[in-house]
C-alpha cells in the first residue's frame, strides 16, 4: 500500500488516547496498520470481521442496508469500525475515555482520501 495510506492512519494514532488505526480487506485481512504500541492485529481483525458479518445479516434482515459503522466497547477499549467502498473496513482502536466525536469527525474527513488510496 502507499506511504499516503499509512500516513493517514499514523494521524489517527495521534488523536488523544487512539492506540491504533486498521485496515481490513473484504476478507477481514489485513491490508495497513499503525499502533502506537505492541497490538495483535490478527485478533482485532478477527474481532472487526465477525461484528461485521453479524452487523450486516442484522441491518438485511431489518431492511435497513447498506451498514455504515459499528462500535463496540470494552472496559479498556472503544473499536470503531467505519465501512469503506469495496467492503474494506477502517478500525479505529481506542482507550476508554477517548473523544469519539472527535475520532469519528476524522474518520469523515478522511473516508474519501483512504477510498480514492484504495482504487
Amino acid at each position: 500500500m502507499s506511504a499516503d495510506l499509512k500516513k493517514v492512519l499514523e494521524n489517527f494514532c495521534r488523536l488523544d488516547n487512539v492506540r491504533g488505526a486498521v485496515l481490513l480487506d473484504d476478507h477481514g485481512l489485513l491490508v495497513e496498520e499503525c499502533f502506537r504500541s505492541e497490538e495483535d492485529s490478527s485478533k482485532l481483525a478477527e474481532l472487526v470481521s465477525q461484528a461485521v458479518q453479524v452487523g450486516v445479516a442484522l441491518v438485511q434482515e431489518l431492511g435497513k442496508m447498506p451498514l455504515s459503522q459499528q462500535y463496540i466497547e470494552f472496559a479498556d477499549v472503544q473499536v470503531t469500525a467505519e465501512q469503506l467502498a469495496n467492503n474494506f473496513v477502517l478500525v479505529i482502536l481506542a482507550e476508554t475515555g477517548a473523544n469519539l466525536g472527535r475520532v469519528r469527525l476524522e474518520i469523515r474527513k478522511n473516508k474519501g482520501a483512504v477510498e480514492a488510496m484504495l482504487q
